[in-house]
């Protein structure tokens, strides 16, 4: 397993983005075969997108099932 280096100060501040990540807007999409895309886009409140796309980034890296499925789950953020 890769040690990442820690990109938050605080809990709060992680606290904070993960529940703007899931109150987020996002889209699944499948190729049918290997992977389920999360497309999750960005708000205006994220002063950069280094940290949440860090998160998307280590979280792909797990190669995490999609549940229920043989699909690993691909995360990205998407700028609007």
């Amino acid at each position: 397993m890769q040690h990442h280096k820690r990109q938050m100060a605080n809990p709060e501040q992680a606290r904070s983005l993960l529940r703007e990540l899931y109150s987020a807007v996002a889209d699944i999409e499948t190729d049918n075969v290997n992977s389920a895309f999360i497309k999750i886009y960005n708000t205006n409140h994220w002063v950069e997108d280094k940290i949440p796309q860090n998160l998307c980034d280590n979280l792909n890296d797990t190669q995490t099932l999609f549940p229920a499925t043989n699909m690993t789950l691909k995360l990205k953020l998407m700028t609007t």
